[in-house]
């Protein structure tokens, strides 16, 4: 549209009716458009980085790496459904995305709260098994995948209601700046029963999805900060120092992740309950204008993650880091450079192999002809030792590393 506000004609009882088009001024709807295309760049691009390099990073493959990444497929799925959606219904008066959309689009965003919700809870609950309670005690890997399905399955159940609901019908565009007797067509839930629809918000979205699973992360993290800080008293070996902040920094992360997701829903949650519970009458103006941005800083929950995640997180900061440098060698036309470093160092490497198996093959020969003397044995086998102690340590480091639930 380039206009701010186009006018559609139609005609009702051999009359001529008219109302505008757009909910808001074009410098308004310029605004939306930025911000919102901004959040759906950044839930797109952000969440598939985080995916690929969870996948790509085999350190990286542990069940707290395993939530976040069911997190960045529910980010996903949110930008390509909900952030598009949202847009549109916030700038057109008159629903444009047809009967489907307007029952897929608002189950699939409850659907995503809710799920980015306990899988939250999930991650909280699996660090405060194994700070508090016992380092052995964390959730395995399979039980993982169970836990996710059955959030998954309970979101889908909890939510149906909105998928059954939510219509698009035709009304009177009277509460319009020209107030006319034309019908225009809208999405919203059309319930049975005004106290089922108010009895729905409290359990399931305010409770449910809101309430209770910021309760549950409270406790959980607030016990296991207490853990951490008597063990940051004095007397603790310090040689577990590098340690400690490592866990430090990815519980601060973690926390940060949740703290967002509570401040990002917050102001749209206040709303339905002014709403749903005071009816404010005399501030419905001011509602209407204060809609949109609570919606936009709902929505940007989806696409806030990877920059939290990056910015806590080396690993992760590494990640990123190598996928833009591959993203941006791939795009340069020096191929041949990029191909024979790996030729190089693919040589570098087997030819090192080789040394170290004619090394032992000699050794082998000389022992097997006799000819190995005292001196000569004895240093080579110590040289062989250390060899092996190295390989065992490089081994027992790597093991390691892949034990931690850190990411």
């Amino acid at each position: 549209m380039n206009v701010t506000h186009t006018l559609l004609y139609a005609a009702d009882d051999n009359a001529t009716q008219l109302y505008p088009a757009l909910k808001w001024p074009l410098y308004i709807v310029f605004t939306l458009n930025v911000t919102y295309g901004l959040i759906f760049l950044c839930a797109l691009v952000g969440n598939i980085m985080v995916l690929v390099v969870v996948a790509t990073t085999p350190c990286m493959h542990t069940v707290t790496n395993f939530f976040i990444a069911n997190l960045a497929v529910v980010d996903i799925l949110a930008a390509i459904f909900c952030i598009p959606a949202s847009l549109i219904d916030n700038i057109f008066t008159e629903w444009q995305l047809g009967a489907l959309l307007c029952k897929v689009t608002p189950y699939i965003q409850g659907v995503c709260v809710n799920a980015t919700a306990y899988v939250l809870v999930a991650i909280a609950v699996d660090r405060f098994l194994a700070i508090c309670l016992n380092k052995d005690m964390h959730i395995m890997k399979r039980s993982a995948i169970i836990i996710i399905c059955l959030i998954w399955i309970l979101s889908f159940i909890l939510f149906a209601p909105w998928a059954v609901y939510y219509e698009q019908y035709a009304t009177n565009s009277t509460n319009f700046t020209h107030s006319t007797n034309q019908s225009i067509l809208l999405c919203s839930p059309v319930w049975s029963d005004y106290g089922l629809q108010k009895t729905f918000f409290v359990v399931v979205l305010l409770v449910g999805a809101y309430l209770i699973p910021l309760t549950v992360i409270f406790i959980c993290y607030a016990l296991i900060a207490r853990r951490v800080w008597y063990r940051r008293a004095p007397g603790v070996v310090g040689g577990t120092d590098v340690i400690q902040r490592c866990k430090v920094n990815v519980l601060k992360m973690l926390a940060t992740v949740v703290l967002m997701f509570a401040l990002s829903w917050l102001p749209l949650y206040v709303i339905y309950i002014l709403l749903y519970f005071f009816h404010p009458i005399n501030s419905l103006e001011a509602i209407r204008w204060v809609t949109p941005v609570a919606q936009w800083l709902g929505l940007s929950n989806f696409g806030i993650n990877a920059f939290i995640y990056s910015f806590f997180s080396q690993k992760f900061r590494r990640g990123f880091f190598r996928l833009w440098l591959c993203m941006i060698w791939r795009r340069t036309p020096q191929r041949g450079s990029l191909s024979s470093r790996r030729v190089t160092r693919t040589v570098s490497v087997d030819s090192s192999s080789l040394a170290r198996y004619s090394f032992l093959t000699k050794i082998k020969i000389q022992v097997s002809n006799g000819q190995l003397k005292k001196d000569n044995s004895r240093t080579q086998m110590t040289h062989l030792k250390s060899r092996k102690k190295r390989d065992l340590s490089c081994t027992s480091s790597l093991s390691s590393e892949k034990d931690q639930t850190f990411v």
